[in-house]
Formats: C-alpha cells, structure tokens, sequence
C-alpha cells in the first residue's frame, strides 16, 4: 500500500539537521527531535541497522526496503483483524 508519506521530501524533513555519516539509530533519533510521523519513524526504523548512512541519497534508498517491511506489517496486522490467518 502506498503511504502518503512516503516521499523523499518528507524524510529530508523528518532529517533535518542530521549530520553524516550516521547510523540507523541516529536518523531515527533526529526524526524523533524534528517530531516526524509515526510512519516515518517506523520506516527508519524497519531500515538496515548494520548500515553507515553517509549522504542523504543513502538514506532514500534503503528507505525502501523499510517501506517494504512497514508494508508487510501493515498488510499482516489488517488481515488479523480482519479475520484472515
């Protein structure tokens, strides 16, 4: 499903004042400090942990494969509570 904050723009926004290179924990700390949606932090967080974020460009592309996982948790938690196994 796609998520209307799923831009580059956004998470530029919710980065804001970050300083590189850092690490996962850091941007979701920076997001968190510039007050970022919960689906922003959760994509973050769904990112790489073992990875060094070196330029903003770093961070867009691994935020797909955390907007992947949000998906797929999104996409779980709707059929459980739906009543789908």
């Amino acid at each position: 499903m796609k998520h209307a904050e799923d831009s580059n723009a956004i998470y530029a926004q919710a980065l804001e004042g970050i300083k590189f290179p850092a690490t996962r924990d850091q941007l979701v700390e920076q997001a968190r400090m510039n007050k970022a949606s919960d689906h922003v932090i959760a994509v973050l967080e769904a990112m790489p942990n073992d990875d060094t974020y070196n330029i903003m460009p770093d961070v867009f592309m691994n935020t797909r494969e955390g907007k992947d996982k949000v998906a797929a948790a999104e996409r779980d938690t709707s059929s459980k509570s739906h009543g789908k196994k």
